[in-house]
Parts: C-alpha cells; structure tokens; sequence
C-alpha cells in the first residue's frame, strides 16, 4: 500500500426485508469507521463519536411477500418494524459519511483518505446501499475515497469451518439483526483475530509460515478464541 494513503475501514452494515433489493426494503443503514486494526479513530463508541453512524430508513408500507416473509417476522420481534413505520423521512442521510471524510482529511497531514468496505457478506450491503436512491453513492468522496478491496469477516469464518472450528460456537449472546449490534459484533471479531494473528507470529522473515499443517496447539488457540472447544 502506498505510503502516502491512510488506510481505514469502513464497516457496513444492513437489515432488509429480502436478499434482493428488487424483492424487498431496505430498513436499516449502519457504518463505523477504524483504524485497520478495527480501534475507533476516536476515543470511544459512544453515541458522540463522529465515526459512527446509524439510521433506520422510513416506510409507510412494507411488503409481505413469500420473498420476504421470514425477514419481515424477524425484524418485527426485533422491533425495528415499529421504528421503520413510525419514523419520518431524514434529510440528506449521507452527509454523515462526508463530514467523516473531512474529518479524517483535516488530521492526515496530507494523506489521502483510503476507506476498505469491512463487515459480514460486504457485497450484499453495498449492492443495497447502491440501490438506495437517497444516498448519493456516485458523490465525488466515496468514488475518490472508498476503495474497490473489501475485508470480508465471512472469508475468515469460512476458513475457521475448513480447519474443523465453529466460528460460531463461543457466541453467548443471540443475534438482534440489528445494525449496531452486527458491526459490535464484527469489529469485536476482526479486533480478536488480528490480535491472534500478530501474537502467533506466523511468518519469517522471508514471509514463509513457520509450520507445516496445523498442530494440535495451534488448532486449540484458534478454538479458545474464536470457536468451540468441542471441536478441539
């Protein structure tokens, strides 16, 4: 990476009524912005930060359908339903992400601004946040500003399933499918993971890995932080 960009996540998270945005609605918009070891450019996550954004988007209807059924029961007793039908229209949602980008322009020294898209399944938020008429995912910031290379924590939980660890199963807290409890959720994740990664120390010098296969004490490292023991 080039030495005169400040490399950052952009963390993204969405709640909809369907796979598809031609299927369903769009409810629901959350995004955090770290430093690529998922700590705030801030000082903490409280509802001041300047980094942290969630919005619950308006409807006057949704629309039940066998495509959205399942999603819609979900986000009823979650009550984020009741928000999306009580809330009235914002005014300009995105102006969040471009007071960010000034922001971070003011403190860089010079540095130009580069955004990585991080979260769970990072495709199928961008492809609803792009069908979302009222942000302006065509400005000039997030064209010069976000990058095409995304993080995407499924890759990492995947991996952990091919080695034989449920990257789920030391998860003591059941899912809310709510924007800010997901992106809690996944920063934590991503935090622990390069946490682990840069203590195991993995590489020498000339960028090899130091073992051949997984031992048995390394297979119980990842299980003790990220999966079950039970399947140590």
């Amino acid at each position: 990476m080039s030495d005169n960009n400040k490399h950052l996540l952009l963390w993204i998270d969405v709640e909809t009524t369907a796979i598809r945005p031609e299927d369903g609605q769009l409810l629901e918009i959350g995004m955090r912005i770290t430093n690529l070891d998922g700590t705030s450019p801030h000082d903490s996550w409280d509802s001041r930060d300047p980094y942290k954004f969630s919005t619950v988007i308006p409807h006057s209807r949704i629309n039940y359908t066998r495509d959205t059924a399942h999603a819609i029961h979900m986000h009823q007793n979650n009550g984020l339903l009741d928000e999306v039908l009580d809330k009235e229209q914002p005014e300009k949602e995105n102006i969040w992400l471009v007071e960010s980008f000034d922001r971070l322009a003011a403190v860089s020294g010079g540095q130009h601004i580069t955004l990585h898209p991080a979260g769970t399944n990072v495709d199928f938020d961008l492809t609803w946040l792009k069908a979302y008429g009222n942000l302006n995912f065509a400005a000039p910031a997030w064209n010069s500003n976000v990058s095409y290379r995304k993080l995407d924590l499924t890759t990492i939980r995947l991996t952990l399933n091919a080695i034989g660890i449920n990257p789920y199963g030391n998860s003591k807290e059941k899912p809310t499918h709510r924007v800010d409890d997901c992106l809690n959720r996944d920063i934590r994740d991503w935090q622990q993971w390069y946490e682990w990664v840069k203590s195991r120390e993995l590489l020498d010098d000339n960028g090899l890995t130091k073992i051949e296969g997984l031992s048995p004490l390394l297979k119980r490292s990842l299980c003790e932080r990220f999966g079950s023991k039970e399947n140590a």
